[in-house]
């Protein structure tokens, strides 16, 4: 059945792929330098969930769809890069980050930027790449300030809350590959409870919103994800952040990490009702509405 078959390979294969990485490549039940392989258990999970859900990787990638997957293939290499030279941290992020960009908005460029177009890059490009290398750094300080659940579970939330949007925006396809980051961020939870650590950060943390923000770039130019709503998908890093700094980080265990999802689910939840009355309201229109 197709439906079993989406949730086998869209949310238990890459959850499974993304555990078995950081448990047995992470050493005995992975020790804290398991970090190493941060990322190569997210680029796992999504490269299986990928593969199962679209098929064969085209060798000559046309549009964002087909770059996604090798976006992930090269991200596995952050944890180890990140580990080798602490100085070249920001070096990666930076190389990774605008080939992400360029990859993603290749065609946006020749249907809507190039000269032919009239258009211009800069205002857009200029703006993503802010907001993704500064969510970036984001996200691996929580996961270094916050070990355990807290990290993982606040970017859980985020590819949840992007799989909804995209979804109610008209892309099915972008919410399945946003389930399988989220499923790897799953899995990543389960564990920081068995074994509290900042294992998640060094890449993994890192990778996860790579791809996410690829995934809502692609689902913002090229399906009906609009400006506003991608906006508050991409504050949510910077809310979860801004946690670390409020007298809410003083409080640890369960009661803070749950406390740290509220806040982060607050734009979130703001952003996925705003698609749902959108979806709502074109689904209501014979004229205009989803499926016609």
């Amino acid at each position: 059945m197709p439906a079993i078959r989406d949730l086998l390979w869209g949310i238990v294969y890459p959850a499974l792929a993304a555990g078995c990485t950081w448990a047995f490549l992470g050493g005995a039940w992975f020790k804290r330098d398991a970090r190493s392989v941060s990322s190569l258990a997210v680029a796992a999970a999504f490269l299986i969930g990928y593969y199962g859900l679209l098929g064969a990787v085209p060798l000559e990638p046309v549009g964002a769809r087909d770059w996604l997957f090798w976006i992930a293939a090269g991200g596995a290499l952050i944890s180890p890069l990140e580990s080798i030279e602490k100085r070249a941290v920001f070096v990666v992020r930076l190389s990774f980050l605008g080939t992400l960009l360029w990859l993603v908005l290749a065609r946006q460029y020749e249907n809507h930027w190039s000269e032919e177009a009239g258009g211009s890059p800069f205002p857009d490009v200029a703006l993503c790449f802010a907001l993704g290398l500064a969510g970036w750094a984001a996200v691996e300080r929580v996961a270094k300030r916050s070990p355990g659940a807290a990290s993982p579970l606040s970017l859980w939330a985020m590819a949840a809350g992007l799989a909804l949007c995209s979804l109610w925006s008209s892309s099915g396809l972008y919410a399945q590959l946003a389930g399988t980051v989220a499923a790897a961020l799953g899995a990543a939870v389960v564990l920081a409870w068995i074994r509290p650590g900042t294992w998640f950060a060094g890449g993994g943390a890192g990778l996860a919103f790579a791809l996410l923000f690829a995934i809502g770039l692609a689902a913002h130019y090229y399906a009906q994800l609009d400006t506003q709503d991608a906006l508050l998908l991409a504050s949510a890093p910077f809310v979860a952040l801004l946690a670390e700094f409020l007298p809410l980080r003083r409080w640890s265990g369960a009661r803070g990490t749950v406390l740290r999802l509220a806040l982060v689910l607050i734009p979130l939840v703001i952003a996925a009702l705003r698609c749902y009355a959108d979806y709502a309201a074109q689904a209501d229109d014979p004229y205009g509405g989803y499926g016609y």
